[in-house]
């Protein structure tokens, strides 16, 4: 599927949301002429990520992504698909890149939808090869993907990383974009929960906050400042304001926090 276009493609509004006006055509040559950034789902992400997206892939390939339920339905439909899998895959290799349009509907088994995907069975393939790792998106034909095989896109050469490795860099990367998050909102990544998330998290340099008193559960953690190299920060910056903050609410007592609560309690009644 390719992302509807209101206004523009989801990616590039999330692109405009933080970093404001930016051009097109430079985000295109970083993609596809100079490869550093490559697109996964509906996202863009620099190529430095791809061993921890790498592991995603792989958990697809293995139906061990999503709902068990969901797994299954996929790999039954790809078994049944065997032979169209061969075509599309043969395609590819011969006369790839490819647009979804070039390549003909020889499916066995039609994607049962009944809804957005009912009769997209070269989309769907081509969706699910994605997921898996074995094919990849090398350009755009106006909107439209053009597609081809992972081995020619990826850097599939490099050594894989351990789990564990993969889980350090997922939760450590996820805190500091989010600055702060409760434990069970981190280690997510688009194959599920990726293994060793627990223990990552154990393992990384955070402050720990209370609850606050409205939350619905404890607020996780930040990373501390960067050791090396060490740079001075603006004390009006907003990451240094928050910093000041999440120091004293460390050390309010817990009384205190339940007068708060209940100031605020009898505020909004």
């Amino acid at each position: 599927m390719d992302p509807i276009a209101a206004v523009a493609r989801s990616e590039r509004l999330i692109l405009w949301s933080r970093l404001g006006h930016y051009d097109v055509a430079e985000l295109e040559r970083a993609l596809f002429e100079r490869r550093e950034l490559f697109e996964y789902w509906a996202f863009i992400l620099p190529r430095s990520d791809f061993p921890i997206h790498r592991e995603a892939m792989r958990r697809h390939a293995r139906g061990l992504a999503g709902t068990p339920a969901r797994a299954r339905f996929v790999n039954e439909w790809m078994a049944a698909n065997a032979s169209f899998r061969r075509h599309v895959m043969g395609r590819l290799r011969r006369e790839g890149p490819l647009r979804s349009r070039d390549i003909e509907d020889r499916a066995v088994v039609p994607w049962p939808s009944g809804g957005w995907n009912e009769g997209k069975n070269v989309g769907r393939m081509l969706e699910i090869l994605w997921d898996r790792g074995e094919i990849a998106t090398v350009g755009r034909d106006g909107s439209e993907r053009v597609w081809d095989l992972a081995e020619r896109r990826y850097p599939l050469e490099e050594p894989r990383l351990s789990q564990r490795e993969v889980a350090r860099r997922l939760v450590e990367g996820q805190l500091r974009a989010k600055g702060i998050a409760r434990p069970g909102e981190l280690g997510f990544g688009f194959g599920g929960r990726q293994p060793g998330s627990e223990r990552a998290l154990l393992g990384t340099q955070t402050i720990p906050l209370r609850p606050l008193p409205t939350s619905n559960g404890i607020l996780a953690a930040m990373p501390e400042e960067p050791k090396e190299p060490e740079v001075k920060e603006p004390e009006d910056s907003e990451r240094a304001r928050f910093v000041r903050f999440a120091k004293k609410l460390v050390n309010v007592p817990k009384k205190e926090i339940d007068e708060k609560a209940k100031e605020w309690k009898r505020r909004k009644a």
